[in-house]
């Protein structure tokens, strides 16, 4: 089977992983794209909870094999990440896999790529997924789902084909290479398994109900903080948002956009997340001109989270339903 692959954009921000796996089905013959992946998957109901970092990520940035397998499976196909410690050992999987006509993703630092704009090499650099489909003497060939394309706009390949296009010598690519702590390079395929699978849903259900639980918890903390005497630095006030906010605000946000059609709860829920956003960006400029919130804000937006609190329990709830 020769490799047979078709270019996916990445509609959603954060969402190159799940556009470089729809690259990966087309090459077996399926026709997808991120956001159907997405909103007619577990991804919606993802909450994770980093101990160790002391931070949540969700939707999309819920990342790991088990996740990607719950996606891909359903097709028949099992998403298979293969370790390598060292460089060689990294351009031997490569090259196994290649020959064996499997097309492969993995992390690149954004700066290292061709595909990169100048505009976006002046922001801070990050990891982000590609697909390597040919490899050569002195070159890597792939294709990147984002290139600095426009998020809302639909392209079509043979417009883009020279944008979307990477071509990266062997030391670039090297030095590109995203390595994560205790295993020094990442690489996944797509590999046939003997019939579709359907894994279950509820130890992930689980997890995102242990991370709201954290969530929220964290919230009433931040809620105390901002009621203080001192108030709230902030410096302070940025760390929250990062490290707690955004992740439902932004990112489970968007994966829930994605359902649809979408219930009434998961409507309101989107809302509520909406309206939550612009109360933490109104905060956030109180804070950075050094003014005090005013009580009645700090309260509403308590009762903002208490809200979303109960709206994603019972989501997560509707989701255990079908599954269980």
């Amino acid at each position: 089977m020769e490799i047979c692959l078709q270019w996916k954009q990445q509609h959603l921000n954060n969402s190159c992983a799940q556009a470089c796996l729809a690259m990966l089905l087309s090459h077996w013959g399926i026709d997808t794209q991120d956001s159907e992946l997405i909103g007619k998957s577990i991804i919606p109901y993802l909450i994770a909870y980093d101990e160790e970092a002391r931070c949540l990520s969700a939707g999309m940035l819920v990342q790991s094999t088990a996740v990607f397998n719950v996606l891909s499976q359903p097709y028949g196909l099992a998403f298979h990440e293969l370790c390598a410690q060292d460089w060689a050992a990294y351009v031997q999987e490569a090259e196994n896999l290649l020959r064996s006509h499997q097309p492969f993703m993995t992390g690149i630092s954004v700066h290292s790529l061709p595909t990169t704009s100048p505009e976006a090499l002046l922001r801070p650099d990050h990891g982000h997924a590609i697909v390597i489909y040919a490899q050569d003497a002195h070159t890597w060939h792939g294709f990147d789902p984002a290139a600095d394309l426009e998020r809302t706009r639909d392209y079509l390949f043979d417009e883009v084909r020279e944008r979307v296009t990477v071509v990266l010598p062997y030391a670039a690519f090297q030095q590109g290479i995203i390595q994560k702590p205790g295993v020094r390079f990442l690489l996944s395929t797509l590999l046939p398994m003997s019939a579709p699978a359907f894994p279950d849903l509820n130890p992930f259900l689980y997890q995102s109900r242990q991370a709201l639980t954290v969530f929220y918890d964290v919230m009433q903390e931040f809620y105390q903080r901002l009621l203080s005497p001192g108030g709230l630095t902030y410096p302070k006030f940025l760390e929250y948002r990062d490290r707690y906010l955004k992740a439902l605000v932004i990112d489970f946000r968007i994966a829930l956009e994605q359902i649809n059609p979408k219930t009434a709860l998961q409507q309101q829920l989107c809302q509520r997340l909406g309206k939550l956003q612009i109360s933490i960006q109104a905060q956030q400029s109180q804070l950075q001109m050094e003014h005090p919130l005013a009580p009645d804000r700090v309260h509403e937006f308590c009762d903002d989270v208490a809200a979303i609190y109960e709206l994603v329990l019972e989501h997560l709830e509707s989701c255990s339903l079908v599954v269980s």
